[in-house]
């Protein structure tokens, strides 16, 4: 069964390009899924104190603090119920993805990506 029909998940995309944000937000709309967007650290921090989101996609790069610090301070302040993350970044090295790691994220998303791509990492989180 897709996981669309298992049980509703509310998505945050946090991207500052434009082009990115708006595939990200049109690929997990035609799957069912609700979406917020970002297009900072602040103003994803302050949708996430106030919407219960599921998965939060996090470019790690952001105009005002890394995705890192997204993430961090989301974890610190919400506990067991922060969303799952899943970095989104053009670098896929391995100390990347270890510091992705390190900072809560489940898992790392390589940019440009493929809707499949995107769909089978968002599956391995929901």
């Amino acid at each position: 069964m897709p996981n669309e029909l298992r049980r509703p998940l509310r998505f945050l995309v946090v991207e500052h390009e434009p082009e990115f944000r708006d595939m990200f937000i049109s690929l997990l709309e035609w799957r069912g899924y609700g979406v917020h967007a970002a297009a900072s650290g602040a103003e994803a921090l302050a949708i996430m104190r106030q919407h219960a989101i599921s998965v939060a996609l996090v470019a790690i790069e952001l105009p005002d603090m890394s995705g890192y610090e997204v993430a961090a301070t989301i974890q610190a302040e919400l506990g067991g119920c922060a969303p799952n993350f899943i970095a989104v970044s053009s670098y896929h090295r391995p100390i990347e993805r270890a510091r992705a790691a390190e900072a809560g994220f489940m898992r790392h998303l390589l940019k440009p990506t493929t809707p499949a791509m995107l769909y089978n990492t968002i599956d391995t989180v929901s």
